[in-house]
């Protein structure tokens, strides 16, 4: 665990003291660490040891290895849960809640409480989202929901309002970087830029430390960001449908290289207002000033804006290349 020091204590004290919610909502950005802050909980509810998460009995290693009877991560994507076309699902199903909610009935198998964990609750169907409101609603004893999400309003209301809501924001350069250092061997300096280009979310940071291709993959995907968006419009609109069909295929990753759209127009904008230390992207500082003088604050603003929107449409399911193309459309 990287930063978040504040969330780990606060749900300590609420265990000791018996204040523990029976649900918790997780916000935060992508690769912040949503799911590794659930898991700490996790171990913290089962751990043997009188100060808890050790990290050493075999109720800690078992989560740890993800292999806990009793503690259950329910993905978007799980195996055997395909669309007639053969296809993964993009989305959690009314069954697999119900899968939950059956078991959650059951007494723990072999710890003391049983944990599930819904990885991307924000995309929940709404039969989905129907069925958790009833098991949150009469919760039973020994469990504790946890659902991770972009954001509270990224879930129904009647949900996050029966959920205690923890925010997780992304770790300061400094924070992240020392750690870099200190875990990782890094040098000052490349510490600092990796964790500036992650945006302070340590799962980024740590794979760009660790792996080649993944550190590759970006500086392909910042390539093809600053192509589109310094380019022309047929230009943008041959990359929209590029992503369109991404979309179709590694869906996780086009989500993140429109994560990346909106990280390098925010640049865009702080380099805009001479701010440049402030640059997440620093081997990208001379082509995001340049952008900048061009386009200007108020460019800049209006790129920001369009990929957020994007982003926001894509993930209210709107077809990909219509949102793709209307973003492309949109920018200074």
């Amino acid at each position: 665990m990287i930063g978040h020091e504040k969330v780990l204590s606060s749900l300590a004290r609420a265990i000791e003291q018996g204040r523990t919610s029976h649900a918790y909502l997780i916000i935060g950005p992508a690769h912040v660490g949503k799911l590794t802050v659930a898991m700490v909980l996790a171990r913290h509810l089962n751990c043997l040891a009188d100060e808890s998460p050790c990290g050493t009995c075999v109720q800690c290693t078992r989560i740890e290895r993800r292999v806990h009877a009793d503690v259950k991560v329910v993905p978007v994507d799980t195996e055997g849960q395909h669309h007639d076309d053969g296809k993964p699902r993009t989305r959690i199903t009314i069954e697999q809640v119900r899968a939950v909610s059956n078991e959650a009935s059951l007494r723990p198998f072999e710890g003391r409480h049983r944990v599930y964990i819904f990885e991307d609750a924000d995309r929940l169907t709404e039969d989905a989202s129907n069925a958790l409101l009833k098991t949150l609603e009469e919760p039973p004893d020994q469990v504790v929901i946890v659902l991770l999400a972009s954001g509270e309003e990224a879930v129904l209301p009647t949900i996050s309002s029966r959920c205690q809501t923890l925010s997780l924001r992304p770790v300061p350069w400094p924070v992240l970087s020392a750690a870099l250092i200190e875990r990782l061997g890094l040098d000052d300096a490349m510490a600092m830029q990796i964790a500036r280009t992650s945006a302070g979310r340590p799962g980024v940071a740590i794979r760009m430390a660790t792996d080649e291709e993944f550190a590759a993959q970006r500086n392909e995907t910042l390539d093809r960001i600053e192509g589109a968006a310094t380019g022309n419009l047929e230009g943008r609109l041959k990359y929209a449908a590029s992503l369109a069909s991404m979309f179709g295929k590694e869906r996780e990753r086009a989500r993140e290289e429109m994560a990346q759209w909106r990280d390098w127009w925010r640049d865009v904008l702080v380099a805009g207002q001479g701010l440049d230390d402030y640059v997440s992207h620093v081997s990208r500082a001379d082509t995001i000033r340049a952008t900048a003088a061009t386009v200007g604050v108020t460019g800049a603003a209006q790129g920001l804006r369009a990929s957020i929107k994007a982003a926001e449409r894509l993930d209210s399911n709107v077809v990909p290349a219509l949102a793709i193309e209307q973003m492309m459309l949109s920018l200074p």
